[in-house]
């Protein structure tokens, strides 16, 4: 027996198994060799008598197993220790598939010739052979070889330069070498299993020396054995399993599925020096440094040049004030950050790029400041779904959970420490094989080893969220990065401490005018002479040439004023005129409706209050910059406040002011610039100087204002224009407004030109979209107003110009009157788009009311509307009062009180009784205002009055009416369908002492609806077809989950009674209301949808939420959708905010909704089979599952979007039986060894996942055991192979009872077919035992030798060979059998006995049949397993049989002596 060499263990402190980072490149390094030995698929490693690992760096072994012999107790397996499994891949590599070309030329090295083979460049050969005792030197020079066979014979020398060898077919014969030449590294990748010779020698200068393992690298395609007394310096990788044979010395490490050391095998670890780690590739970087986010695509940057850009959804914000690193001395730090509100569902998203799945290592890291934890569950970070996702929990720590394939498998882990609320923390999750940690502020804080591949997906990036509800971060976020390639300790740190330039962070919108006036702006003229701002020639034209224009053009953004920094630059042309007015650049109150001011030398800015004309300045005006061709904006005539005279050619600028008061002259260049700032006498456009104005209020009570020109190649401050500070003592300017409007005047005079801009660009660090916009307000009264009595106005803000839609959100209005006053001051609050307003109007005549600005601001230039042209009210000093109540359509409205009164003579704001008590004839009409027409009357005391469209009312219906001393006369009103209605009064005598009196009153009243009916198609069905219940039984089948189908909406009136229910049933008979209308930009109706059956499930989302109520018959909602599986009812009620005219009304209630199914059902299988012989499985042999991967077939439901129905997996809402299955095929690929496939024994169903309400059921069989017959004789096709197996599931075992089944998309009902998966997976070998014979003394017990074999490739040819078998023992050959005896010798003579069977290899012993029992017995095992027996003589399967022969001794071995002959 060779001695074993034994080594102390060095104890490799610093290599931790964990921190491998496994996205490796094929070859040598310690990522790719952490140790010595190492499955790459949680396989075995079985080490034999007296075989060792040394040099392990903690004797733990990726590996799912690790078995010994019983002589590892002396000499232990690790050399100091027993090696360990720990249950987990090791780095496995791929170069892909395997490199061939084929050729016909071959080269040959004689018997002892010795011979030198160049690269050609090609490289191809069919074969090259070197002959015994020969040596064959290839010189790569670099290149790749490829070789389809490759000989090496007895004795021979293969030398071989660094580079890449492909070869087919690899033999070397005993004692032949292979060496590395020369500094650098070979590496051999080979396709078919080798055929090593015994004692052969690699990389090695001799028996048991090693040699340099760094140059040689060893790639199996196929299973590797290494032949008795073999020396191998080098790594070895194989995709198969891996023999180590007897005494066979291994300087390196090996990688493999399975890998055996037999009898006296070493393997020495040497620890790869280096790295082939991939770096690691940044993916994304979230800078998150944008000044705003509007919700536009693409705003969210991807700094790592990927394109990979997001938006923000819901409304996150940015931030800079607390960043998680501030600016250092040299303005770095995180600059910018994420605000997100979880109440509100904000996060970040960007579509799916492949760019972004991630698999084999990866590093994500980001910035984390929570506002709060969740209060249970989870609160999302970052999100791919399936493929990573981390979370923060309740208590603060950072849950990371993905799902794998290789296993199939969800996994999910957490932090060992909390982040805090209120504080950055960073976070780090980084990914390798068997290896996941999380980092906090570059420290570990959590590991786990699992195996398997992350999932792919197509699902979107999400930051702050994971697509399911009441995950929304609540906090900031900043600096997300995303890796290829897993981050090292220090790269981890260093990103931690990641600073970048924080640049001044502005927002810029520009504007070159080549696609005309865009949205962006809204114009207006004032002038006398009429003109509206257009593009002409790719220029903005602010004025013609013609005299006395006054125009605006207001950009559609806003600029809050505090803090801001802004810039405005433009080109300028004035021409093709007599030299005058300008032009202004405007900040005005944001709360203010944009209105120009005076024309002429006001440049529309500032007022002009001369003796020919009063117009107010600016709305809101704050600050006016103008460009001033004559010279009149820096003087004081014409009722402007302030100047230094006039100056042509110069910039001034003016402060704020009111109506005609104030915008007070505060500065200018006080002289003409030169070169002049306009070219009158010029027809083109000219001249194109370049100004640029900045506006600076970062300072607090400063806004310093600078004026720059640019007439030649750069900018010059103009004179007394730099830094100006418009805030100082003595400007009397008024306080900064919280958000300003930016726009541009133009204005003739006497004289003028044709005033243009061009390349418009304006910058600040704060410029916020104006969002949804107030077009206008809508004033609506009755006319005339007695002075005696306040008037009511319903006051609405308009989102159009029909008034179709009102903005909901809340608004403040300042109301106007001029000979009226408001009641109640004139700041009106209120949201939901209408409200109400008293005025009073003070004298007899015309009073004037409207709307002069509000919060949000209306659109610029907006005109209010009124019931009367130019909002006048007609003061009267007698008349009517009658107030009509807000009216339920179609139901009586009893004590309206008609009351005539006039003002009393002594005190005019009070009502005095207008004539005496008795019975008079009164005229009523009635006018239809929103809508402006109808179909149905008004009724009166029981009688219908003539009611007409507005406006169009000359007619009168006489009532006669008994009025009382307090001249009072009760009315009874009703309306039968839904709006506002002007009801109007006179009385106008023609005989009597009152003749010639004329008394009038109006009113202005509200009739809605008293309820929404809901209809679905499944209403329109029979009785007993509807659903009627909350059973399957009760509940027939509606349509799919996800599909659309059609939902009626239907205003009505009352019908009878006030307590009538708003259900479907009960609304159904009730009139229609068809004038009802109503409309909001988001919607006026929320819809909603309550869950009835099955009880505690999902209720899932509704797709229309929200609907606008059209005039008519009924609003359908044509493509309504519920996503989940159930049965609902629909609600329908005003959205909030909403009202109908300022009321609210009530809603209604659907009829039950159902049943809804999936729309389909998705299907996934799984299964895989595990050696039943240690590494492979025998032909014949039972080959059993593995444990936890049975074939399984999971049923999900799915809605026709795609997602999961998860009712479905609720009680009896699971309408599907146990899914059929197919027989078991073949899909080796060779059809006779497929058609080998049997299945054993009795499948027992197990349902996983009943009832718990996640859409889906797993369907489990356990007990089956599939085998391979063996053929009568072995062919090619019994080689070892891998076995492959597949299934079918039935397209009716997978169709539920209510015809839901799996399909693709848009197919029908189809039938799921699947392969098992190779992890673990089974190789099969058709494997045979045999017994020798022995013949022997009678006097002396025999040994017969057991050998177990299988069938495996021997060179160019096939045939049987010694299995390594471990799992046959003396137990499962069972007692051997004596028969056929001869000679002397008897039953009973004889016991026999299998002493020994372990490795394949063993003896069955004999005992002596003493002196005299001579002769010979026939020795079977009869009762050996099935799979070892052979077709020994042609008659089919049979037990192994020897001869034992009792009574020949054959003597010593003969000695042959050499004797020395001396001459």
């Amino acid at each position: 027996m060779k001695t074993v060499f034994h080594y102390v263990l060095v104890a490799c402190v610093g290599l931790v198994w964990s921190a491998l980072a496994w996205g490796a490149e094929v070859g040598i390094c310690s990522e790719n060799f952490p140790d010595g030995l190492q499955s790459h698929s949680r396989g075995r490693i079985d080490f034999g008598y007296y075989a060792q690992l040394q040099n392990s760096p903690d004797a733990r072994l990726h590996a799912r197993i690790i078995t010994r012999s019983w002589w590892s107790w002396f000499a232990p397996t690790c050399t100091t220790s027993q090696c360990e499994a720990i249950n987990s891949n090791g780095p496995s590599q791929s170069p892909g598939s395997f490199q061939s070309y084929a050729s016909t030329t071959d080269f040959n090295v004689g018997y002892q010739e010795a011979r030198t083979l160049p690269g050609n460049g090609l490289n191809r050969y069919r074969a090259v052979d070197v002959g015994t005792d020969a040596q064959l030197t290839i010189n790569s020079s670099g290149q790749s070889f490829y070789l389809a066979q490759l000989r090496v014979g007895y004795r021979a020398v293969l030398r071989l330069s660094p580079g890449d060898y492909w070869v087919g077919s690899l033999e070397t014969g005993t004692e032949s070498q292979i060496q590395v030449v020369g500094n650098g590294r070979v590496r051999l990748f080979v396709r078919d299993a080798p055929n090593l010779g015994y004692r052969s020698l690699y990389n090695s200068p001799g028996d048991e020396t090693a040699g340099s393992a760094s140059k040689l690298f060893l790639y199996g395609y196929s299973a590797v054995t290494f032949n008795t007394a073999t020396t191998f310096s080098g790594y070895v990788y194989s995709q198969r399993d891996v023999v180590i044979g007897d005494s066979v010395r291994l300087y390196g490490a090996v990688t493999a599925a399975d890998i055996s050391l037999s009898s006296n095998a070493a393997v020495r670890y040497v620890a790869p020096v280096g790295s082939c780690t991939k770096p690691a590739e940044l993916r994304l970087s979230w800078l998150l440094d944008e000044a705003r986010w509007t919700g536009a695509a693409g705003e969210i940057k991807d700094a790592s040049g990927n394109g990979l850009v997001g938006r923000a959804i819901n409304g996150a914000t940015t931030a800079s004030a607390t960043p998680a690193l501030p600016e250092d001395n040299n303005s770095q730090g995180t600059c910018g950050y994420g605000s997100f509100d979880a109440s509100s569902g904000q996060y970040l998203q960007a579509a799916h790029d492949d760019l972004l799945t991630l698999r084999d290592s990866f590093a994500i890291g980001v910035w984390v400041k929570p506002r709060s934890f969740p209060a249970n569950g989870l609160m999302s970070i970052l999100s791919k779904d399936e493929n990573y996702e981390f979370h923060l929990n309740a208590n603060g720590t950072v849950n990371w959970w993905w799902q794998t394939t290789g296993p199939a498998a969800t996994v999910q882990f957490n932090s060992n420490k909390s982040l805090a609320i209120g504080q950055w923390s960073h976070v780090l999750v980084r990914y390798t094989p068997g290896d996941q940690r999380i980092f906090i502020n570059g420290v570990e804080s959590g590991r786990a080893t699992f195996a398997g591949t992350p999932v792919t997906n197509t699902d979107p990036l999400q930051l702050g969220w994971d697509q399911l509800t009441g995950r929304h971060f609540n906090g900031e976020l900043d600096e997300l990065r995303i890796y290829d390639g897993a981050l090292s300790a220090s790269e981890i740190a260093d990103l931690v401490k990641e600073r970048h330039e924080c640049s001044r962070r502005l927002q810029c919108f520009g504007d070159n005018f080549d696609a005309g006036l865009s949205t962006d702006w809204a114009v207006s003229s004032r002038g006398k002479t009429a003109f509206t701002p257009a593009v002409y020639s790719g220029r903005l034209r602010l004025t013609s040439n013609a005299n006395n224009v006054s125009t605006a053009s207001a950009l559609q953004r806003l600029f809050p004023a505090q803090g801001n920094f802004i810039q405005v630059e433009f080109d300028y042309y004035a021409y093709n005129g007599s030299g005058a007015d300008g032009i202004a650049v405007i900040l005005s109150d944001a709360t203010q409706t944009p209105q120009p001011g005076g024309f002429g030398g006001s440049l529309g800015y500032a007022q002009l209050n001369d003796s020919s004309n009063k117009v107010n300045g600016f709305a809101g005006g704050w600050l006016g910059i103008a460009v001033d061709e004559y010279g009149n904006f820096s003087n004081s005539t014409e009722g402007r406040l302030g100047g230094s005279d006039l100056i042509r050619d110069s910039v001034s600028i003016r402060g704020s002011g009111i109506g005609l008061n104030g915008y007070r002259y505060l500065r200018g260049t006080e002289r003409s610039l030169n070169p002049e700032v306009d070219d009158a006498s010029s027809r083109g456009a000219s001249p194109g100087h370049r100004y640029r104005l900045t506006i600076d209020a970062r300072i607090q009570g400063q806004v310093l204002v600078t004026v720059e020109r640019k007439t030649g190649s750069s900018f010059e401050i103009l004179p007394n224009l730099n830094r100006y500070n418009v805030m100082a003592t003595g400007n009397s300017q008024a306080a900064l407004p919280e958000r300003f409007y930016l726009s541009l005047t133009g204005s003739t005079g006497g004289s003028s030109n044709i005033h243009e801009i061009d390349n418009l660009n304006i910058c600040a660090t704060d410029i916020e979209p104006i969002g949804e916009q107030i077009h206008h307000f809508d004033l609506r009264y009755s006319s005339p107003s007695l002075t005696c009595n306040p008037q009511e106005v319903t006051v609405t803000a308009c989102l159009n110009a029909d008034c179709s839609q009102v903005y909901s959100d809340a608004v403040t209005a300042t109301l106007t009157a001029e000979d009226a006053v408001w009641k109640g001051g004139n700041q009106l609050s209120f949201s939901g788009g209408t409200a109400k307003a008293m005025v009073q109007v003070t004298r007899p005549g015309d009073a004037t009311i409207g709307v002069g600005g509000s919060t949000p601001p209306a659109l610029s230039f907006g005109e209010t509307t009124c019931s009367t042209g130019g909002c006048k009210l007609v003061g009267v000093e007698s008349g009517f009062i009658v107030d009509v109540p807000t009216l339920i359509a179609n139901r009586p409205q009893s004590n309206v009180w008609l009351r005539a009164v006039k003002a009393d003579a002594k005190d005019p704001q009070k009502c005095v009784a207008g004539f005496g008590g008795g019975t008079k004839s009164i005229g009523f009409n009635a006018t239809y205002d929103s809508p402006s027409t109808g179909g149905r009357a008004v009724i009166i005391n029981g009688a219908s009055i003539r009611t007409t469209p507005t406006d169009s009312a000359t007619e009168f219906t006489p009532l006669a009416l008994k009025f009382d001393a307090e001249a009072t006369a009760p009315l009874t009103v009703s309306y039968s369908d839904a709006g506002r209605m002007n009801l109007n009064v006179r009385y106008a005598p023609t005989e009597g002492d009152e003749r010639g009196l004329v008394m009038l009153a109006a009113d202005q009243f509200v009739s809605k609806p008293y309820g929404i009916h809901i209809e679905t198609d499944i209403d329109k069905r029979p009785a007993n077809k509807r659903c009627n219940g909350l059973t399957i039984d009760e509940c027939p089948v509606f349509i799919a989950a996800g599909e659309p189908f059609p939902v009626r909406f239907r205003a009505v009136g009352w019908d009878g009674s006030d307590s009538e229910p708003r259900t479907a049933q009960a609304l159904a008979d009730n009139i229609t209301t068809p004038n009802f209308e109503l409309s909001a930009a988001s919607g006026a109706v929320t819809l909603e949808h309550t869950l009835l059956a099955p009880a505690g499930g999902e209720p899932g989302a509704l797709s229309v939420t929200t609907y606008n109520h059209a005039p008519g018959e009924m609003t359908t909602v044509e493509a309504q959708s519920i996503s989940e599986v159930g049965i609902f009812q629909l609600t329908a009620s005003l959205n909030q905010g909403v009202n109908y005219l300022g009321e609210s009304i009530d809603g209604g209630g659907s009829n039950l909704i159902g049943r809804f199914i999936p729309a389909r059902l998705g299907v996934v299988a799984a299964a895989s089979l595990t050696p039943s012989c240690g590494a492979f499985s025998y032909q014949g042999q039972p080959i059993e599952f593995a444990p936890g991967l049975e074939p399984q077939v999971t049923v999900t439901g799915y809605n026709s979007a795609g997602s999961v129905t998860k009712n479905y997996d609720r009680g009896p809402f699971w309408r599907l039986g146990s899914p059929s299955r197919e027989a078991y095929y073949s899909i080796v690929g060779k059809t006779a060894l497929d058609d080998r496939l049997i299945t054993q024994g009795t499948p027992q169903l197990r349902v996983e996942g009943a009832d718990d309400g996640d859409g889906l059921r797993a369907y489990r069989w356990t007990g089956e055991q599939l085998s391979y017959e063996p053929a009568a004789a072995p062919s090619l096709d019994d080689l070892p192979f891998v076995a492959a197996v597949g299934q079918t599931v039935t397209a009716a075992g997978l169709t539920d009872l209510d015809g839901a089944c799996h399909s693709a998309a848009g197919a029908g009902c189809e039938s799921y077919s699947y392969e098992f998966a190779q992890s673990p997976g089974s190789e099969v070998r058709l494997g045979r035992l045999s017994l020798g014979n022995a013949h022997g003394s009678e006097l002396q017990g025999l040994e017969l030798p057991v050998t177990i074999e299988t069938w495996q490739p021997v060179g160019t040819s096939t045939g049987f060979r010694p299995e390594n078998d471990h799992c046959s023992d003396p137990a499962s050959v069972k007692e051997p059998s004596l028969q056929a005896f001869t000679g002397d010798l008897a039953h009973g003579d004889l016991t026999a006995t299998v002493v020994v069977l372990d490795g394949g290899k063993g003896i069955l012993g004999l005992s002596a049949p003493g002196e005299g029992k001579q002769g010979t017995a026939k020795v079977t095992l009869p009762s050996m397993p099935e799979w070892l027996k052979y077709n020994w003589t042609g008659e089919g399967r049979e037990s192994a049989a020897g001869l034992a022969s009792f009574g020949i001794y054959s003597g010593s071995k003969p000695l042959i002596f050499r004797r020395e002959v001396y001459r």
